[in-house]
C-alpha cells in the first residue's frame, strides 16, 4: 500500500462519531463521492466499525448508490485508493 494509503488508514483510525472522510472518485471508475464514517450501531452483535457509502452527490447519506461495512480499516480504504479517491475533507 503506498504511502498516502497508510496516512489515509491512520486517518480512519483516528475517527470520532461526529467525523468523516470524503472522497471523490475518478471518473474512470463511474465518479461520485464516497463517505466513510463510523458505524453509529457498532459495537451491536454482528455490527462493523466503519460504513462507506457512495453517491453521485456530495452528500451521499439518503440515497447510496453502494454502501458496506468493514471492521478492516485497510479493506475500506483499499476501496477508495483502488478507484482514485482524492480526500476532499
Amino acid at each position: 500500500m503506498s504511502s498516502n494509503g497508510k496516512m489515509l488508514i491512520q486517518r480512519l483510525s483516528q475517527l470520532n462519531n461526529d467525523e468523516r472522510l470524503k472522497f471523490q472518485l475518478h471518473e474512470t471508475f463511474g465518479g461520485g463521492f464516497v463517505v466513510i464514517e463510523l458505524n453509529p450501531r457498532f459495537p451491536a452483535k454482528g455490527e462493523k466499525k466503519y460504513m462507506l457509502r457512495w453517491g453521485d452527490q456530495p452528500e451521499v447519506k439518503d440515497k447510496p448508490k453502494l454502501s458496506f461495512t468493514s471492521d478492516k480499516e485497510k479493506a475500506v480504504i483499499g476501496w477508495v485508493t483502488d478507484r482514485l479517491g482524492e480526500l476532499i475533507q
